[in-house]
């Protein structure tokens, strides 16, 4: 076995990001020479969607997969931008319906180029009237050469040409369905509440003396028919309540043609039969990977149309200055996009700060617009207040400060209970079998620590391990199989060659909602080791930490909350010595404390250690080494784990019958 050292208390740099130690000026964002949008650290969803909409993608569609705290519509319509600044956009048409003369009942569809509908309607207009004159055939080819020279217009133009009744009331009679405008040449549509009519268009009626007609001009096209050839986005949980929906969309992806289909109840006494729209869009699929499951269990097909699977980086990595930099352009264009008051120097340190936490690792900040735009907004709103025209450190810190109190009822009900007393914890001297373990509580959106005694007991037994949590049924399978694996490294130690003798149970005091998750099995471990050896832990160190059958330490969630959590319970029963936290030593990166708790840590009023075995919990609680044994299996006597070991032997000392009892027995029974 390794003879482990014991790891020194944290310092402050130690439980905040790097960034923050080394705040220098910032570059203005009007010096930037790079524009920053929300594709930052999207490169993988922005080459998807450049191959998407290139020639060479046909028929594949994405699945975007987003957590929740993001701009849907901002992120897409920044990743398209992005997409599209390196390669040609996707060709963009205008679609009108023009009369027919060989099939009256049925509209010709012509496609124009974007945003030339209303010029078109003019220039036919002057065909028409040149039909009259000698200069016909040179109007005609103009109209080619300006719109198109298509079969369809082609055709429909020798048409007009030929039948002089087909141009009485033409102006009526052309019919446009999807305009484009200069500014959108290129269409981007969110199908934000889904039914069939909203997607695939409709075909509406009228009435008329007792009878019901239709005709081009009653066509309402939909949202596929308006993001033609650009890119429709659609969530995809509503596709998943809307089966029919899902089916009718695979088939004209897979066909490429969109056919109007009238109401089935209607019974009509006239109507047309206009020609299929060709369909050239891009769809999105938009959702978590949980529905990505559903909707390929649902329809093993999904994975032919819908191949391209990206996932939606929610973090960005600050891996030198430059990507520091980066990201206060970025949070200087959030500001800006929402007409937000700017952002001074310390306020984006404060906020990268923040969204480190967020992103849940110190190297790491959140992407989520939504959320980061939010907590701007509230600091704007409290600068403005304040009379200032820029937002400030201060107001970043008020602003969460306001957030948590108005959320924070359960978690002041739960320290004012600790408070009082009515629920106990001890946080200084020494008590065996008991330890302060460190749980976070959800409530509702509402996240929290605070400290959870745990305690333990042990009896002459077969080496179980009583988990009353489980047995009560108010412990998860996440813990039940945390205390197996702690267990497990109990016999590992003590039963190798013989039966272990104790049988010990292990309880959260006091816990009244399931208790679940695998962090306390650190924490449970000490409390039945101290049983076992009756050697006593110093009460003011709390622990959290899970547990291998090894006894190395793994990383837990919810670290900070704990922390922050420990030390307002301490404030709370006005402890004045140092309290402490044992954490695994893998947790450090994620470490980003308020700043009442950096200050302690500066202190040294608030000890961090990070611990990598349990041998190093077990010496920093009770005093004494864990113990390291011999060639023969045998621990020192001056040890934890040699106490332990001398108890086990005196009981099965005890148990076990001399040979003469033994033969004496015999031959009684003889």
């Amino acid at each position: 076995m390794i003879n482990r050292k014991l790891p020194r208390a944290l310092n402050t740099s130690d439980v905040m990001p790097e960034f923050m130690a080394n705040q220098v000026p910032l570059i203005s964002a009007d010096s930037a020479s790079t524009r920053v949008t929300l594709a930052l650290g999207q490169e993988d969803a922005v080459d998807a969607l450049r191959f998407a909409l290139s020639p060479f993608c046909r028929s594949q569609h994405l699945y975007l997969a987003v957590d929740t705290g993001f701009d849907d519509e901002a992120l897409i319509a920044d990743l398209l931008q992005c997409a599209l600044e390196q390669q040609e956009k996707p060709e963009v048409f205008d679609w009108i319906y023009v009369p027919r003369w060989s099939a009256p009942a049925s509209p010709r569809l012509l496609a124009l180029p974007a945003s030339s509908t209303q010029r078109f309607i003019q220039e036919l207009g002057h065909f028409v009237a040149a039909l009259r004159s000698a200069n016909s055939e040179q109007a005609f080819e103009q109209l080619l050469q300006s719109f198109g020279s298509s079969d369809e217009l082609r055709d429909f133009l020798a048409e007009l040409a030929l039948h002089e009744s087909l141009r009485n009331d033409l102006t009526n009679h052309v019919v446009p369905l999807v305009q484009h405008t200069a500014d959108n040449s290129f269409p981007l549509y969110h199908c934000l509440r889904l039914n069939e009519a909203r997607l695939f268009g409709d075909v509406r009626y009228e009435s008329q003396a007792g009878t019901v007609s239709t005709h081009p001009r009653l066509l309402v096209p939909g949202l596929l028919h308006m993001a033609n050839g650009g890119v429709l986005v659609i969530r995809a949980e509503q596709l998943l309540e809307q089966p029919e929906c899902w089916r009718r969309l695979r088939l004209v992806l897979m066909t490429s043609q969109l056919e109007w289909q009238p109401s089935e109840a209607t019974t009509i006494a006239t109507g047309f039969s206009a020609d299929p729209v060709p369909v050239t869009v891009k769809v999105i699929l938009l959702g978590d990977r949980m529905t990505w499951a559903e909707l390929h269990d649902t329809d093993p097909q999904l994975i032919e149309q819908f191949p391209l699977l990206v996932d939606v980086q929610p973090s960005f990595e600050i891996g030198s200055r430059a990507d520091f930099l980066r990201y206060s352009f970025l949070l200087r264009a959030l500001a800006e996009r929402s007409n937000l008051l700017p952002l001074r120097d310390n306020a984006i340190y404060r906020l990268a700060q923040w969204a480190a936490r967020q992103a849940g690792e110190n190297r790491r900040v959140t992407l989520a617009n939504g959320e980061i735009e939010t907590l701007l907004a509230q600091a704007s709103f409290l600068a403005h207040g304040d009379g200032e025209h820029q937002i400030a450190a201060s107001h970043i810190v008020d602003a969460l400060h306001r957030q948590r109190n108005r959320a924070s009822l359960v978690a002041e009900q739960h320290y004012r209970a600790i408070e009082l007393g009515q629920i106990r914890i001890q946080m200084q001297g020494r008590q065996i079998g008991q330890v302060n373990g460190l749980t976070v509580i959800e409530a509702a959106g509402e996240l929290f620590g605070e400290p959870s005694r745990i305690t333990a007991s042990v009896h002459l037994g077969d080496g179980d391990v009583i988990d009353i949590e489980r047995r009560s049924e108010m412990g998860g399978n996440l813990h039940a199989k945390g205390m197996l694996i702690l267990s497990a490294f109990i016999h590992g130690l003590f039963s190798q060659d013989a039966p272990l003798p104790l049988t010990g149970s292990l309880v959260f005091e006091q816990s009244y909602f399931e208790v679940d998750g695998d962090s306390a099995s650190l924490a449970e471990l000490l409390a039945l080791l101290s049983a076992m050896a009756d050697a006593p832990l110093q009460q003011n160190l709390a622990v959290t930490g899970a547990i291998d059958q090894f006894g190395n330490v793994l990383a837990v969630g919810g670290v900070n909350e704990k922390i922050e959590g420990l030390w307002q319970v301490a404030q709370r029963l006005g402890i004045t010595h140092a309290v402490g936290v044992l954490i695994p030593a893998t947790n450090v990166c994620q470490l980003n404390l308020s700043d009442e708790v950096a200050e302690a840590v500066a202190q040294q009023q608030l000890l961090i250690y990070p611990i990598d075995h349990a041998e190093q919990a077990i010496e920093l609680l009770s005093g004494v080494k864990a113990g390291i044994a011999d060639s023969e299996g045998s621990y020192p006597a001056n040890t934890l784990y040699g106490a332990i070991q001398r108890r086990v032997e005196r009981i099965l000392d005890q148990e076990r019958p001399s040979l003469g009892r033994w033969f004496s027995h015999r031959l009684k029974k003889r």
